[in-house]
């Protein structure tokens, strides 16, 4: 039961960190940031914390099995790219079939190689085109994919913690650097991996504590924590005392690391209470499982739906109305992705050599599957 509340519940997560994307996307001023940026630090630590989980119970059943890590490396690399390519292709191209003036010199290769948040920082612009900007968390997503199963597979257990502490301080050095540089408003400031390895790396020390038994309870309270009522509170106050944006970049976007974490953490022990129960509500489960599709087609349901509505209609401008015309259409679309293309290719990752069937015979096994992100 444990294992159930516990993949449930992190499903339903991830509908909190793409519903604020798409709340800063589609209502929000642009450029208004702190809304937006609290929901891609969430979707960075579950992907931290998912992933780094995954390497290690990979890694546990091969010394178990006395075989070598060359083979569950690659089933690892393979599996991720079945799980994210399809739909991230379909949308790659789908926009540029739909508007291919939009993409400059070889920009359709940089999207189509995940390389979208290293084309934007060279531009330095979102136009390359704007409708693929949101691919920039996918990318280095995918660039972490690459290089963090060599860490975890092969650094010797004993070293990983304090390894992942000290990659920890890469994101800090960076955005000091950037900022002393005059640098912090650049798309290359926020879209490059190293301004995103803090988030990325909670979520993996959370992954490494858990395993070992090792978590403060203060952070994995079955019931969610007071202090983060008090976080919420310090998060809404830091945003609105008056600041420049060298505070947001430098500062701002850190306060809300400890207590996504221990929310996290919560939803992986099975989250008691009010929260608890709507996390374990199957209709929100469920857009957590697709929250990759609502994620990648947000601007291909915005055109759709700017399609019924005159150039320059404010019904279509950046508000409240957008958010609740467009959302529906989005989360129609990803539900038809999932059900006609990710699911049928995602069962193609059994054939993967190396890729073992879960055994649900017991709870310790059934806490490892963690599958579908």
């Amino acid at each position: 039961m444990q294992s159930q509340f516990r993949r449930g519940q992190i499903d339903a997560l991830r509908v909190l960190a793409v519903g604020f994307v798409l709340f800063d996307h589609y209502a929000m001023p642009e450029g208004s940031g702190p809304v937006g940026r609290l929901s891609v630090r969430l979707f960075l630590i579950i992907s931290g914390y998912l992933i780094t989980e995954i390497l290690l119970r990979v890694r546990h059943e091969a010394e178990k099995a006395g075989s070598g890590l060359g083979q569950p490396l690659i089933a690892f690399y393979l599996r991720r790219l079945l799980r994210i390519a399809p739909a991230y292709m379909l949308v790659v191209g789908l926009t540029y079939a739909l508007r291919p003036a939009d993409f400059q010199g070889n920009a359709l290769l940089w999207h189509a190689s995940f390389q979208s948040s290293i084309i934007f920082a060279l531009h330095d612009s979102w136009d390359l085109p704007w409708r693929l900007s949101h691919l920039w968390t996918l990318s280095v997503q995918e660039q972490f994919y690459l290089l963090w199963p060599l860490v975890v597979l092969f650094v010797p257990r004993r070293r990983l913690l304090a390894l992942t502490l000290s990659l920890m301080l890469i994101d800090p050095v960076f955005r000091l650097t950037m900022a002393a540089l005059g640098q912090q408003e650049t798309v290359a400031a926020f879209t490059l991996l190293p301004a995103s390895v803090s988030a990325i790396g909670v979520g993996a020390i959370a992954a490494l504590l858990e395993q070992r038994s090792a978590v403060p309870k203060a952070f994995a309270a079955p019931d969610p924590p007071k202090w983060l009522a008090v976080g919420l509170c310090a998060f809404i106050l830091a945003c609105l005392i008056p600041h420049d944006f060298r505070w947001d970049y430098l500062a701002l976007e850190y306060v809300w690391l400890a207590p996504l974490t221990g929310l996290l953490l919560s939803a992986s022990q099975g989250m008691r209470g009010p929260l608890g129960r709507l996390l374990d509500q199957a209709w929100l489960q469920y857009l957590g499982r697709i929250s990759l599709g609502i994620y990648l087609y947000q601007w291909l349901a915005y055109d759709a739906v700017a399609a019924f509505f005159s150039a320059g209609d404010p019904l279509i401008g950046r508000s409240l109305v957008r958010f609740v015309l467009v959302t529906p259409v989005c989360i129609a679309f990803a539900a038809l992705s999932w059900t006609l293309l990710e699911q049928p290719v995602s069962r193609l990752r059994r054939l993967v050599p190396g890729t073992r069937r879960p055994r649900r015979t017991t709870i310790a096994t059934a806490r490892s599957q963690l599958i579908s992100h």
